[in-house]
């Protein structure tokens, strides 16, 4: 499905931030190629530098989206703590000048897979989440990452369905969702526990999270949200949306995957609760400023986690 939001163009940048970006990159910007996909209103851009180099650069002020700038703050301090060796960009240097931050970022030659899926790129995203997982654990000892279910990194979704009864949402729930809202809300109280590891996670990998090489390798974007927890947790929390793009359904990819193989049946069901919940609810409420494909994103990967939860729970 179509989940591009309408960035900002790159010309929105004020130039005194832009001058600092040249500052970091070391050379003047003489060209700058708009990038879409993800869910910042924020400008993303491909910078060309007077050197023949290129960068990647990501910023927004606190007017376009007022907390997208702390996200991007965030991501700074995750970047320069991921271990050496990692499939992810390097981070080149930060502006931020208390309302635009900008994210100056190693460019990589690389392309982003486009839906529906093919077998090869399929492979090659199930192949690094693996990856990550292996290179992440132990998770680095920074200071910077906390444990997932801490209110930062998890960004809202501790006790959704105890939200959405909360906030007297249930009335705008599915049939299903409303039929076993009392058992969904005691399932997700556990999740924060079942979740628990030693595992560097992204938090929020999705197929737009995801670059692929020529030479087929992947290199995963995107890190404000990462966190430390069980090393399936980004298995289970990408299947939904890799399901949208055309991959097979969450349970056959998970059945087959290496890292459900050690992963305790009860614990994924209650993190899968948790994150139908947070999609659910989240699709109930108005869309923030600048991101209007958030919304119909969020619904429909809520739709395919309740569909994956009711089977592996019988909840028919």
């Amino acid at each position: 499905m179509d989940r591009h939001g309408r960035r900002a163009p790159w010309s929105t940048v004020p130039a005194e931030i832009r001058a600092r970006i040249e500052t970091i990159a070391g050379s003047p910007i003489v060209a700058a190629a708009n990038a879409v996909g993800g869910f910042s209103p924020g400008p993303a851009a491909t910078c060309t530098l007077a050197d023949g180099r290129s960068v990647f650069v990501k910023a927004c002020g606190v007017g376009l989206n007022p907390v997208t700038p702390a996200f991007h703050r965030r991501e700074a301090a995750v970047m320069a703590s991921l271990p050496s060796g990692f499939p992810a960009p390097a981070l080149l240097g930060v502006v931020d000048d208390g309302d635009w931050v900008a994210l100056v970022i190693e460019h990589v030659a690389a392309r982003m897979p486009t839906s529906p899926l093919d077998h090869h790129d399929l492979a090659v995203i199930l192949d690094v989440v693996e990856r990550l997982a292996e290179l992440g654990t132990p998770a680095p000892a920074h200071g910077v990452l906390e444990p997932v279910g801490n209110a930062e990194s998890a960004h809202g979704r501790q006790w959704a369905w105890r939200c959405v009864e909360t906030e007297g949402l249930a009335d705008a729930l599915d049939p299903w969702s409303r039929a076993h809202l009392d058992a969904l809300i005691d399932l997700e109280s556990g999740w924060i526990s079942a979740a628990a590891g030693s595992t560097l996670l992204h938090g929020d990998l999705r197929t737009d999270n995801v670059l692929i090489t020529a030479a087929g390798q992947a290199v995963v974007v995107d890190w404000p949200a990462a966190s430390i927890g069980a090393a399936w947790v980004d298995l289970v929390g990408l299947l939904p949306a890799l399901h949208l793009d055309g991959a097979p359904p969450p349970a056959e990819l998970f059945a087959a995957h290496p890292l459900a193989r050690a992963a305790d049946r009860d614990a994924v069901d209650a993190y899968l609760a948790a994150i139908a919940g947070y999609f659910t609810r989240q699709a109930l409420l108005a869309p923030p400023p600048g991101i209007e494909t958030l919304r119909p994103f969020q619904q429909a990967q809520g739709a395919v986690a309740r569909a994956w939860l009711a089977d592996r729970r019988g909840w028919r």
